[in-house]
């Protein structure tokens, strides 16, 4: 097994497990935590919780072990924080089903509605209705076998508080980030995933990214396709 390093942020409603099918297919060192469990760090601030998380591990300092660090949807959006505030922890960032930010006002405004909705739905409704739901958004139901999510594997306030503490609304607009860091990042997109293909077709006409990778999914790119996008990882490796 390879000596090199897989830091790896799962989505919203997320587990570690979920990185289980690129494991199988990638042997090498996996730290995936697991963001929503009942024994899990409280939720913060994007920037608070994302510098405890890094620095809960213990990374070797060994510059011939590469250090990856790899994020799906949520999980990209926490790991543009840490490019920021932590950038030479990890040799490279891989972005997967990411949203860089929102740019205008009323953009965010909508967004912090939305997730205030979400939160509602959440803690009112049962928790089939609130999956059912969510599974329904058009950027997720192109995969028809969803990932099973079981209540009792979850804080129920902890992902609420993600919902509002975490919400696209609140973050900032990347693209500066991302223009500056391109050559340490690689961004990846699922081919049938066309609002995600429209940001990353957007960013790299504007030379924000020097280009990106398609991965043959939907949104869920790490239930649809793992194999592909381990294969990816390990030419990153």
């Amino acid at each position: 097994m390879s000596r090199n390093i897989v830091f790896a942020i799962h989505g919203f409603l997320g587990e570690g497990y979920d990185w289980f099918s690129c494991e199988k297919h990638l042997q090498t060192n996996w730290v995936k935590p697991s963001l929503f469990s009942q024994s899990s760090p409280p939720i913060e601030n994007f920037e608070v919780y994302m510098n405890k998380l890094v620095l809960s591990q213990s990374f070797s300092s060994d510059t011939e072990i590469k250090k990856i660090f790899i994020g799906y949807s949520l999980g990209g959006r926490l790991g543009l924080h840490l490019l920021k505030n932590q950038p030479h922890i990890f040799d490279h960032f891989i972005f997967v089903s990411t949203n860089p930010g929102l740019s205008e006002e009323n953009e965010k405004i909508n967004r912090i509605k939305s997730d205030t909705q979400w939160v509602s739905i959440l803690n009112n409704e049962t928790w089939d209705n609130f999956i059912k739901q969510w599974n329904s958004q058009e950027v997720l139901s192109s995969h028809a076998l969803q990932p099973s999510r079981y209540e009792k594997d979850f804080d129920k306030k902890k992902l609420s508080l993600s919902l509002e503490k975490w919400s696209l609304g609140y973050q900032e607009d990347f693209t500066q980030l991302i223009q500056a860091n391109k050559n340490k990042i690689t961004w990846v997109v699922g081919a049938k995933d066309s609002k995600f293909l429209d940001i990353a077709e957007d960013m790299k006409q504007k030379k924000i990214l020097q280009d990106f990778s398609r991965i043959n999914s939907g949104h869920r790119v790490l239930f649809e396709n793992p194999k592909e996008l381990s294969e990816l990882i390990r030419k990153v490796l």
